[in-house]
Parts: structure tokens; C-alpha cells; sequence
């Protein structure tokens, strides 16, 4: 088990990024764009619509991100690939 999981996160994909890296770049985004999006719900409750908009355009940029991460990816890899927008 060990070593398919060495294999597997130093497998190189077809963006040249080792699985691993890729994997642990989209945890990163995902993590982003939930708070991102937490943050900019609470403000639009709270009437804080400045802040709302704000927090929507980093929202925007970081799904963004997300997206480029697994845009070069073939769809023999699903595991990797495009979070839902929470937009």
C-alpha cells in the first residue's frame, strides 16, 4: 500500500506536476474557496454588501485557480479534478 501511494504522489501528470503537489495545491484552493465562501454568505446576511463583493471577487479568483490546477489534466484522472462552485 506504501508504495502505490509513493508512486502515486510522485507519479508525474501531463501539467509536469508530481500527483502529490497537484493534489495538495487543490486541498489548499478547496480550503480557500470554503471559507472564502463562508465569509462572503455571513456578510450578505449581515447587510455588509461591500465586504460581500469583495469576498466574492477572491472567491472568483481562487475557483479560478482551482480550475487552472486540473485544466491540463486528461479525464483518467477524476480524483483530481474541478471542485463544485459554491458561487
Amino acid at each position: 500500500m506504501r508504495r502505490g501511494t509513493e508512486a502515486l504522489i510522485t507519479l508525474p501528470l501531463p501539467s509536469g506536476m508530481p500527483g502529490g503537489l497537484l493534489a495538495a495545491a487543490q486541498a489548499v484552493e478547496h480550503y480557500e474557496i470554503s471559507r472564502y465562501g463562508t465569509l462572503r454568505t455571513w456578510a450578505e446576511e449581515l447587510g455588509h454588501t461591500d465586504a460581500a463583493s469583495l469576498l466574492q471577487e477572491t472567491l472568483d479568483e481562487e475557483e479560478a485557480t482551482d480550475q487552472a490546477l486540473v485544466a491540463p489534466l486528461p479525464c483518467s484522472f477524476p480524483f483530481l479534478g474541478p471542485s463544485p462552485s459554491v458561487s
